[in-house]
């Protein structure tokens, strides 16, 4: 599979997938329900790294497939941060951001899986603060 998910950390609170071109939405799907049964497994909020540096060409029907997956994200899921993927993930994202806004507050992109972990840290952080 070209798509592997495991826990980023020894606590199981941020689920790390790696994403390596060529991948297919079937894979996707099924790296999806994996990551959304490990999250339903504990009983705390998790956060998600999706990392695509090393993901090059993304398959046909993007927009379509990653909306469902934004709508159906398990409610514990705090912040989901994508890594890599170019303009085209970004621009993406700003488009599902503006069609879908009450799904995607929790959704950022960063360039590095460091920033990334930053970013989480730095969210949770302002959650136990009620600051978000």
């Amino acid at each position: 599979m070209t798509i592997t998910v495991q826990w980023d950390d020894d606590t199981q609170t941020v689920l790390h997938y790696m994403f390596e071109s060529p991948w297919t939405w079937e894979e996707y799907r099924a790296a999806l329900q994996q990551a959304w049964d490990m999250a339903n497994a504990v009983d705390h909020p998790t956060d998600t790294i999706t990392d695509m540096s090393d993901s090059r060409l993304l398959p046909d029907n993007l927009f379509r497939n990653v909306r469902q997956s934004m709508v159906e994200i398990p409610e514990s899921t705090e912040t989901v941060v994508l890594v890599g993927g170019g303009l085209i993930v970004e621009m993406m994202l700003g488009v599902v951001r503006r069609l879908y806004r009450s799904h995607t507050q929790k959704f950022f992109t960063v360039r590095t899986v460091d920033e990334a972990r930053a970013l989480i840290r730095q969210r949770r952080a302002a959650l136990e603060e009620g600051q978000e």
